[in-house]
Formats: structure tokens, sequence, C-alpha cells
């Protein structure tokens, strides 16, 4: 398999991310036939790979200690229901511009409730995220970034 865009000494990393990111599709059919072409949706009954990038555990942490103190990106975080965005003056506080404080408390309120939480560029908050983003970027040759959808059981 030739990379589109990443050079030799981070190859192999790309071609991993890549392979890992379509499995179980071959990275060649995927160049061959989707690429810039045809929409390739992939599903999995068992994502390990989704689970290696962001567990509970790190949407946990981000939201009570990243998010919960100081000024954010007022689009940082985000939360739907019912297949619709809820107005952000439901879970941020002191909007001045794009800078918001984030009520994490009413975020998991609204979370239990049956809301999705949306993590927006996720890549800038979870290293293994970024090294995964990064690895793609390399294979592609564009930047490439990561948002968390976190559903209610």
């Amino acid at each position: 398999m030739t990379a589109i865009a990443c050079d030799s000494s981070r190859c192999a990393d790309a071609e991993a991310a890549i392979r890992s990111l379509l499995q179980p599709y071959l990275v060649e059919e995927f160049l061959a036939r989707h690429w810039e072409r045809e929409y390739l949706h992939v599903s999995r009954k068992d994502d390990n790979l989704a689970a290696s990038l962001v567990s509970v555990k790190d949407v946990d942490e981000i939201l009570t200690t990243f998010y919960s103190s100081g000024t954010h990106r007022w689009d940082a975080v985000r939360v739907a229901h019912d297949g619709f965005l809820v107005s952000p003056a439901e879970f941020l506080r002191n909007r001045e511009g794009p800078v918001a404080e984030v009520d994490v408390e009413r975020i998991a309120q609204m979370y239990q409730g049956g809301s999705s939480i949306i993590l927006n560029r996720v890549h800038e908050v979870l290293p293994q995220v970024f090294r995964f983003c990064s690895a793609l970027s390399d294979f592609f040759g564009v930047n490439v970034h990561a948002n968390a959808y976190i559903n209610p059981p």
C-alpha cells in the first residue's frame, strides 16, 4: 500500500491508524473505490478502536477537570436531545463572545435525562486522540480532527 502523504519516518503509524479505522475493510479497497468517490460507513459490533481512544473515564475526567473551571470556547461542549441541539444557554454560564463557563453539573443532569454529550475538538484534550488524528493527517495530507458523541445507555 502507498500512503497518500506521509513521510517515511511516520508512514508506519499512519498506515496502522488507517488500517484500524477502516477495519474490516482493506485500505487498498478504500483508496480504489471510496476515496473522494463514494461514502463508506464502517459498522462494528465490538468497537475496540473507539474504546481505546475515548473511554467513559476520559469523558468524566474531561468534564470534571478540564471543563469544570475557567472559560472555554462556547461550542467546545454541546448537548443534543431527541435529535436536536439544546440551546447553549441551558448549560453555559457567563458567555462573553466566543467563550463561556461550562456548567458540568447541568450537563450531567441532562445526560441522565437522556441527552447526548458532544465534545468538539476532543483531539485537543486527549493525547491518544491527538496521536491518532496526527497519524491520519500524515496519511491523507490534510488536517484531521475528532469529536466525541456520548449517548446515554
